[in-house]
């Protein structure tokens, strides 16, 4: 038997699916006001990590990048639609 891992379920092509999937997770995609704030949130640190803001430096480390902060954001949009589940 083949074990899947996590990663295999949903892979990171761009940060807008990232968000999207986080969004579906927590319950937000169908409640506007929550889902814009980390929504908002959301660009504004791929907007810090790309380097678009003055005085911020892009982030060019090979494995602290967007895409592993993406990942850790959706492994937590995980956990909390977890959590919720359990508390049902």
């Amino acid at each position: 038997m083949n074990r899947r891992i996590l990663s295999d379920l949903f892979v990171i092509r761009h940060p807008q699916d990232v968000l999207r999937e986080v969004l579906q997770c927590v319950g937000f995609e169908g409640n506007p006001q929550e889902g814009l704030l980390v929504g908002k949130a959301f660009t504004l640190a791929l907007e810090l990590y790309q380097g678009n803001w003055p005085n911020y430096a892009g982030c060019d480390t090979p494995y602290h990048d967007f895409a592993h902060a993406a990942e850790t954001f959706l492994c937590m949009g995980r956990l909390l639609s977890g959590a919720r589940l359990a508390a049902t």
